[in-house]
């Protein structure tokens, strides 16, 4: 069982070191190509950037999960 859950958390970090930074590394160019506003494209490349603040995070908890599960096994 906490093997299982394991790999889930593994998964988990890797979604969260991945998945985001990739989307916050190319949300420029689609927005230059958007026509959306400036203002708008702005409100949108802060909202990415916290959005990297925060899988940072949560790779961290997620680690720390997996390290007090491994501690009970």
């Amino acid at each position: 069982m906490n093997e299982e859950i394991l790999k889930k958390i593994d998964a988990a970090i890797l979604t969260e070191e991945k998945a985001i930074p990739i989307y916050t590394k190319h949300i420029g160019n689609t927005l230059f190509w958007s026509g959306l506003g400036k203002k708008t494209q702005e409100d949108i490349k802060k909202t990415f950037i916290e959005l990297k603040e925060d899988s940072g995070r949560h790779v961290k908890q997620l680690q720390s999960i997996k390290e007090m599960i491994k501690g009970q096994t």
